[in-house]
Order: C-alpha cells, then sequence, then structure tokens
C-alpha cells in the first residue's frame, strides 16, 4: 500500500516533525531514570530490569492495543499526558521517600517511551523514507544530548538530577506542535484507510519478500479483534528472522559498550573523575550511532554483516584492553568507541529501512504493525546486554588484574 508522494515542502516538514519528537521522545525516558536515583536503593541489574522488561512488554503489546482500540489523533495526547504524570510524580518523589513511587514513575516513562515508538514509528507507514531520515535524526541527536546531560546538570550547571525534570515542561510541547502542527497530514486519511481494511486484506500479495513470507488467507469481512491478533503474531513470527533478530543482537552490542562496563576500564588522567570521562565516552558512542542514523539520505548501509563483524571487533578490542590495560588514551580507545556506535546506529536504521521499502508488498494495517513490532527487539537486547555488562564490569573490578588502575577502583 504506497503512500502518496509527498511536495518538497511536506517532505521538510516530515523530517523536522519526526526529528524533533524522536529527539524529545529519547530524551525525556533519560530524564525520568536519573531523577529517580534508583541506583542509590538498587543494584544496577535490578534498575536495569526496571527501566527495559516495561518497554518490552509495552513493545509487545501496544501494536496490538493501538491499532485496534484508541484512534490516531488521540495517541500522542495519550503519551504526553503520560509524560506529564511521571514528572509530577517524579517531582513528589525525592530520593528519601519510599521507593516504590519512584519505581512506578520509571516504569511510566518506559511504556510511555515504548508507547511513543510504536507510535510514530507505525505511522512511517504514511510518510515513509523521509520520516524514517527524521526519526533517525532526532533519536541519534537525543541520545547523543542523553549523553552529556547529567554531567551538564550535576557538573557544569551545579543542580541535582532531579531539577532536569523541569525540561519535560518543554519537550512535551514540542511533540504537540511538531504532531498536529508540523507534520502534515497524512497521505492517505484514517477513514479511507478503514474502508480498505478489507480490500487489504483479502489480497494475496507477497509480504516481506525478503523472508519469503505471503499473506495469510483474508476472511470474506474485516477482521474481528482476535482474528486481528492471532494474524499479527503470524506476522510477528516471521518478522523475527530478518528484522527483530538484528535489532535484538546490535542492541545487545550497544548495551554492551555504553554504558557497558566502562567503571572497568582504566583511568585517564587527562579527566579529572569518571563523571567527565564517562560523558566523553558516551558522548563519542552516540555521536557515531546519531552518525549513521542520520546518513540514509546519503548512503545506506545495507551490509549488516559487516557492521555485526566491526560491532564485534570493537568489543573484543576494548574488553582486551580493559582486561590487560593495554592503552587508556582517548586519542586510541575513543575511535573504537565510535565505530561501535556507529555500527550499532547503521543496524538499527537498516532494519526499519528495509521495512519501508517493501511498503507495496504489504497492506497498511499489516505495514504499521510491522513497523511498531519489530521494535520489540531493542529493549530485549538492551536487556540481555546490559546484564552482560554488568556481569564484565563486577569480573574486572573483582579481579587482581590492574589493581588501583581502574575508575570502580575510585571514589571519584
Amino acid at each position: 500500500m504506497a503512500a502518496t508522494r509527498q511536495a518538497p515542502g511536506d517532505t521538510l516538514r516530515t523530517v523536522l516533525g519526526f526529528s524533533l519528537i524522536a529527539f524529545a521522545n529519547t530524551l525525556m525516558p533519560l530524564i525520568i531514570y536519573s531523577s529517580a536515583y534508583l541506583i542509590i536503593c538498587f543494584p544496577r541489574p535490578i534498575v536495569n530490569l526496571i527501566q527495559t522488561v516495561p518497554a518490552l512488554v509495552g513493545k509487545l503489546l501496544l501494536p496490538q492495543l493501538l491499532r485496534s482500540w484508541l484512534p490516531y489523533w488521540f495517541r500522542p495526547l495519550l503519551i504526553c499526558f503520560g509524560w506529564i504524570g511521571s514528572a509530577v510524580i517524579a517531582e513528589a518523589t525525592p530520593p528519601n521517600v519510599d521507593p516504590r513511587l519512584r519505581i512506578l514513575c520509571v516504569v511510566l516513562a518506559s511504556i510511555q517511551a515504548a508507547g511513543g515508538d510504536v507510535t510514530w514509528l507505525g505511522n512511517l507507514r504514511h510518510y515513509g523514507k523521509p520520516g524514517l531520515v527524521g526519526w533517525g535524526i532526532g533519536s541519534g541527536a537525543g541520545s547523543a544530548v542523553s549523553a552529556v546531560l547529567p554531567y551538564f546538570i550535576t557538573v557544569t550547571r551545579k543542580m541535582f538530577l532531579r531539577d532536569a525534570v523541569g525540561y519535560i515542561v518543554y519537550l512535551v510541547p514540542v511533540v504537540i506542535v511538531s504532531h498536529f502542527f508540523i507534520l502534515p497530514p497524512f497521505p492517505t486519511s484514517e477513514s479511507r484507510d478503514r474502508a480498505q481494511h478489507s480490500k487489504d486484506d483479502k489480497e494475496k500479495l507477497e509480504r516481506y519478500e525478503p523472508a519469503g513470507m505471503s499473506l495469510i488467507d483474508a476472511p470474506t469481512k474485516p477482521m474481528k479483534a482476535m482474528e486481528r491478533i492471532e494474524a499479527n503474531n503470524r506476522i510477528l513470527s516471521r518478522l523475527a528472522s530478518p528484522y527483530v533478530i538484528p535489532l535484538f543482537m546490535s542492541s545487545i552490542g550497544y548495551a554492551v559498550l555504553y554504558p557497558g562496563f566502562v567503571r572497568a576500564m582504566g583511568i585517564v588522567p587527562s579527566f579529572d573523575r569518571y563523571t567527565s570521562y564517562l560523558a566523553a565516552y558516551g558522548l563519542t558512542f552516540q555521536l557515531g550511532n546519531c552518525m549513521a542514523r542520520s546518513c540514509l539520505t546519503l548512503i545506506r548501509f545495507r551490509n549488516t554483516r559487516l557492521m555485526f563483524a566491526l560491532l564485534g571487533l570493537v568489543f573484543l578490542a576494548l574488553l582486551c584492553n580493559s582486561v590487560f590495560s593495554i592503552a587508556t588514551a582517548p586519542i586510541l580507545v575513543f575511535p573504537l568507541v565510535f565505530i561501535g556506535g556507529f555500527a550499532t546506529g547503521a543496524i538499527y536504521i537498516d532494519v526499519f529501512a528495509s521495512l519501508v521499502e517493501h511498503r507495496d508488498h504489504e497492506s497498511g494495517t499489516d505495514l504499521e504493525f510491522a513497523l511498531g513490532a519489530v521494535g520489540v527487539g531493542e529493549p530485549a537486547g538492551m536487556l540481555l546486554g546490559g546484564l552482560i555488562a554488568t556481569v564484565l564490569e563486577q569480573w574486572l573490578c573483582g579481579s587482581g588484574l590492574a589493581a588501583g588502575e581502574r575508575w570502580c577502583h575510585t571514589t571519584w
């Protein structure tokens, strides 16, 4: 189901709108997570579970629920109301109160971020490649800002992390204005789209040609809710190999490299404290990620095997360097970090670009579900990668190798 070709002005509005939405949707979860201070009450693996499991569940369920029960115009409003609610809870629960309220705040933020991903990635069905370009730019830029925001707030501005919650007051209107006023109307209206559901479901076209998929036999009348869920589950199972698994594997690499086991790396004398080193390391990684996600208009990295090979080599190089303390100079370490970030970003954008490019082989309903559902690989990979990174960090910091020469052996 192809979207109508957009005018140049609409293309620019699409790129700008998706960039702003993705930027805000990437930055707001970090603000809420940081303000909750859960790391004070719980070990890192538990915090990782609290932050990622709700997103994983959300990306499994929301593609089913949003399409069936929530109209397009209401979804961004519901998400923004959720962000405001999370900000209110975060503002009202300082670190010395019952942590259960702060856990609730983090869970809500994780679900809101997942809902934003599902909603606007699903809307790429209407906006196509320009929307994906904007999403890549915005999510990459948001990740880069997220890497340095804690350092900027605490060290540069001499503020508490909780003080950053006030920024959500500005980011929520950015999302609303971008969705309702900057983005052009859907090339295909919702009412016309609904009228075509029966026709789309009856068509027997080849779906997901790279995966050898074909449409299921459609009924002669519009699908009921349970029938649609069953059909969606069959689609998701066929999406696993070409789309979900690559996103899952790249997300593991993402989480292992950043924040990964940075605390177990060697002390660098040119940085006065760990927070400054982490900010520089994270910014380097996210700049590579941002560059890969943003250059879809110029070049497309279709060879994901090469990107996975680079990701594996970077991981092995950084791990060996941490074990044997070969080199700590940023001029030697940070280029590897940049390449790792670039590889993860290239795989991420290639997964969604592949889906968007095959839109002509999709019914509109199924394409929207596919774009929203394949993202489940991201939180699943982040969850497993975070656990792997924690194990590596504890092993390196607890071993006798390079004793006293790692960031985890310092108090500053």
